[in-house]
């Protein structure tokens, strides 16, 4: 999150809304769950934030937006 070409939360949980319906998708993303969240609710998006962790990863069925802080 934060990649300075332009790949921010905003567009983080943009995509998340378009894609969680679908079982292809999971995201998981690098960066602070509290910035997601604010991201998340400045679009109006109903995301659930989870935390992750780096070696177990999200389950397979869970469509929230996973982040692992760092």
């Amino acid at each position: 999150m934060g990649d300075p070409a332009g790949v921010g939360p905003e567009i983080i949980a943009a995509a998340w809304s378009e894609l969680a319906s679908d079982p292809e998708f999971r995201f998981v993303v690098f960066g602070s769950k509290s910035c997601m969240k604010r991201a998340a609710a400045l679009l109006n998006i109903d995301a659930g934030v989870t935390d992750c962790d780096l070696f177990d990863g999200p389950e397979p069925t869970d469509p929230s937006v996973h982040v692992i802080s760092c």
